[in-house]
């Protein structure tokens, strides 16, 4: 525990929960472009969440808020889009 005292109040501790877990897949799935692999021969979840993506079926209610903020993430990703690649 030494080792992490100077990441105290520094960091965000997160509950790795089923949900988190779940969560998680979801973005490895969204990102993938070619395999997805397990340690378990289990796709069920996978297969519900497919069919979701390119869709608004999880969308939260639009407000004021959430479209400007969809607006910043927008014109963030296209300003990154024409930085050349840092390596």
């Amino acid at each position: 525990m030494e080792a992490l005292r100077p990441l105290d109040c520094a960091i965000s501790p997160v509950e790795l929960d089923a949900g988190m877990v779940e969560h998680e897949n979801a973005g490895q799935a969204f990102s993938s472009t070619r395999f997805i692999f397990s340690s378990v021969p289990s796709f069920a979840e996978l297969q519900h969440f497919l069919p979701s993506m390119g869709t608004d079926i999880y969308a939260r209610e639009r407000t004021v808020e959430s479209d400007a903020s969809l607006e910043r993430t927008r014109k963030y990703l296209q300003a990154g889009k024409r930085s050349p690649q840092k390596r």
